[in-house]
């Protein structure tokens, strides 16, 4: 898999991550990698953390494009499944 594809799918698993899990609370997700999260889960999502924290910063209305992002990856899924 080429840099591009992995870096995609790696940012797609964080923004689910950020949403379903976190509730779109990046101050929650940095808590927990800095209270639970083992060295390696830590390295491997804190700088994904502080850049969306930025995008966050910089567009307040990022966190509804994420959501529909989702949502329409959701509804294509759906579809595929045959819901």
């Amino acid at each position: 898999m080429d840099k591009e594809k992995s870096e995609f799918k790696s940012n797609l698993i964080g923004y689910y991550i950020f949403i379903e899990v976190f509730g779109g609370d990046i101050e929650k997700w940095k808590e927990h990698l800095i209270e639970k999260g083992e060295i390696d889960l830590v390295i491997d999502n804190y700088e994904f953390v502080l850049r969306l924290e930025k995008r966050l910063r910089e567009n307040p209305g990022f966190v509804d494009r994420i959501k529909g992002l989702l949502k329409q990856y959701e509804e294509s899924i759906k579809e595929l499944e045959g819901e």
